[in-house]
């Protein structure tokens, strides 16, 4: 059977390589932000929920470490919550991308949201990655400054600063 050539103006039913890659990109868009709400939901659960006896100076003191006790761990576990949370927000807007490829805005605001959630985990990954650098390589003073950090974290954050700056 001969197609015959479309009129100008006509719209076709054929689908060009260009809508085809965009509606790839939203569908691969869509089972990325799955899977990244899944990591962000599983490293807040594993950090929220761990609880670990270690030694705070060598075998004199025990102490009980949970995420509650330095201020920066607490803030990991608050940065994953607010990711997952925002990636599971956005999974309808990212199915909505795949149904209506042409899309523009809220393509745009997604990229926005997306940058400040990934500044958001890489404040909180440097902030964990930092305190796992001093223990360790068990720099000098590390365990006086872990005592201040936990002195500051019971409500003390005026005379913090003072600390960290002598």
């Amino acid at each position: 059977m001969k197609t015959e050539p479309h009129e100008p103006g006509e719209p076709s039913n054929e689908a060009t390589q260009a809508e085809l890659l965009i509606s790839g990109v939203a569908i691969l868009e869509f089972i990325l932000r799955f899977f990244a709400a899944a990591g962000t939901l599983g490293s807040a659960m594993a950090m929220g929920t761990t609880e670990e006896t270690v030694p705070l100076f060598p075998q004199s003191i025990l102490l009980n470490a949970e995420y509650s006790d330095l201020p920066m761990f607490t803030f990991f576990v608050i940065a994953n919550s607010v990711a997952c949370a925002y990636l599971v927000l956005s999974l309808p807007l990212s199915f909505y991308h795949i149904i209506r490829r042409s899309a523009k805005n809220s393509r745009i605001i997604l990229v926005v949201f997306d940058t400040v959630k990934m500044i958001l985990i890489k404040r909180a990954l440097f902030l964990v990655h930092h305190i796992r650098f001093c223990a360790k390589n068990r720099q000098k003073h590390s365990g006086e400054n872990q005592l201040k950090i936990m002195r500051c974290s019971k409500g003390t954050e005026s005379k913090c600063s003072e600390h960290f700056l002598s």
